[in-house]
């Protein structure tokens, strides 16, 4: 199944990862350009094929500023959501 990237939606399979890193966009032809570190290219196993998604904050935006703020567990996404779930698991009403 092929998922399409829509602008403005984003949609995230459970055991999706997010990497953030700042970068400067350079000119390229009419167009700006980004390059994505190589340890992130090296971890995602990223080519020249490969379709991401790219959140763009504006320096002024708040959410910028809950970035980074918590401390990274070195844990996934899915795998703190799991822990999560059992930790209220019988405590909420069904």
């Amino acid at each position: 199944m092929e998922e399409t990237l829509k602008y403005n939606e984003i949609i995230l399979p459970s055991e999706a990862t997010m990497d953030v890193f700042e970068t400067v966009p350079r000119r390229w032809g009419n167009s700006l350009g980004i390059t994505i570190p190589g340890a992130i290219v090296k971890r995602k196993k990223l080519n020249a094929k490969t379709r991401i998604a790219v959140l763009i904050l504006e320096n002024d935006h708040p959410m910028k500023s809950l970035f980074g703020a918590l401390p990274r567990t070195g844990r996934s996404t899915k795998e703190e959501l799991d822990e999560i779930d059992r930790e209220f698991e019988g405590r909420l009403p069904r």
